[in-house]
């Protein structure tokens, strides 16, 4: 069976919502990229066997956006396109699925890419509305980024569904606050490195922004400390433990400033087996050692992640002991925290000295559809620049999942 590597990723800056990016809609992003990565890869699109792009919000810019970027960034017309959606995870179902077809034979090479344009998700007409009668009438929208940030299982937003893990593992407001600090200050002080992950220079002089939007330099553990838990986030994790037990208590501790900015963003990479890469000429960032998604129940989801790398471990073949860098994605500051609860359950400790070196998603932005890949291309960057062996992105996901890739150099 053949051994898949990233050859190269490259992905625009993370805009804010609202921000930088947003006047580039979904499709415009991914052809962004999937054109820059081309050029900077010099790969001739012949030899292209299918692009696969993840968009978790997904609308009427592109019925089919991973071909309809690809043929907006001028790859041959016979180029087939695939979009994925796995909430969160997108990005790196993304990879998923080209290991799929690598592995079943169909095809060598593929372009990969996650994207997510936040900003412009549009207004939608209830179910039930009379299209007809009403198409000229007022009538109520209802905002699907809202329902999509809600958990339908436990009826919360994930902020309600973060604050009720942080009740169960007894997290206080104080450890979500100085992984949120960590998160900016490693990022801004990672600036330069976050760099190298992004586009080309040309192309990068042209955005809006030339670097991540969300990061704050001058951000201070006063300033979060201020920062009161937000209330819709904590009247339904409140009511969530009043439903299980009347006489239960709770402190809310979730922040705007200990969860993930809602963004844009895009990214693509490119992928192949390591024989096409050794005729071609590439040497691979790294080696996809393996992919997992685990499931739990819908109200843990900030833990899947902990029980996803320790699957991903075991069916590689590994120690977490063997793994010495790690992205947890920070959808909130409480999910590498209690992961690493969970992974201290099954007897190893997570140091979080080793866990989003150059910042996460509390300050980078969590662009649903590419951070998946966006978190593992980091991870690949690094483990590049410190010449360690193996690294392993995860990530949670709506829904009570959590994704992991491990990665390896050689």
């Amino acid at each position: 069976m053949s051994d898949i590597v990233l050859v190269k990723s490259v992905r625009t800056p993370v805009g804010r919502f609202l921000g930088g990016l947003s006047q580039f809609n979904a499709l415009d992003l991914g052809a962004m990229v999937i054109r820059d990565l081309m050029e900077q890869t010099k790969l001739d699109p012949s030899l292209v066997d299918g692009v696969i792009c993840g968009w978790a919000a997904q609308d009427y810019a592109a019925k089919d956006v991973a071909r309809e970027a690809a043929l907006r960034a001028g790859l041959p017309e016979s180029i087939v396109g695939w979009t994925v959606q796995r909430n969160c995870a997108t990005g790196m179902e993304a990879l998923s699925y080209a290991q799929t077809r690598i592995r079943a034979g169909k095809g060598e090479v593929y372009i990969i890419a996650g994207v997510e344009s936040l900003s412009n998700v549009p207004n939608s007409l209830p179910r039930g509305i009379d299209r007809q009668r009403d198409l000229l009438g007022s009538r109520t929208f209802y905002d699907p980024l809202f329902e999509g940030l809600t958990d339908p299982h436990a009826r919360m937003l994930m902020g309600g569904v973060a604050n009720y893990m942080a009740h169960k593992y007894g997290i206080s407001k104080q450890e979500q606050d100085q992984v949120a600090l960590w998160s900016h200050q490693r990022a801004h002080e990672g600036e330069a490195r976050l760099r190298e992950e992004m586009v080309s220079a040309e192309l990068l002089g042209t955005l809006p922004i030339q670097k991540d939007e969300g990061v704050r330099a001058g951000l201070t553990l006063e300033n979060l400390t201020a920062l009161q838990p937000f209330t819709p986030f904590a009247e339904q994790f409140l009511a969530y433990i009043r439903e299980q037990d009347p006489d239960a208590t709770g402190i809310p501790t979730v922040t705007p400033a200990n969860a993930s900015q809602i963004s844009d963003g895009g990214i693509a990479a490119l992928v192949m087996t390591e024989e096409r890469a050794k005729a071609l000429g590439y040497a691979p960032l790294a080696y996809v050692k393996g992919i997992d998604f685990t499931a739990v129940r819908p109200d843990h989801f900030p833990v899947a992640p902990a029980y996803s790398m320790l699957n991903a471990a075991k069916a590689a073949g590994l120690d977490l002991k063997d793994v010495s860098l790690w992205d947890i994605n920070e959808a909130f500051a409480v999910v590498p925290i209690a992961s690493g609860r969970v992974l201290r359950e099954h007897g190893f400790e997570l140091d979080l000295e080793n866990v989003n070196v150059n910042g996460g998603a509390c300050a980078i932005g969590h662009p649903l559809g590419a951070s998946g890949l966006r978190i593992l291309t980091t991870v690949a960057y690094e483990m590049q620049r410190r010449d360690a062996q193996y690294g392993m992105a995860s990530i949670c996901v709506q829904g009570g999942l959590g994704g992991t890739t491990i990665l390896e150099r050689r």
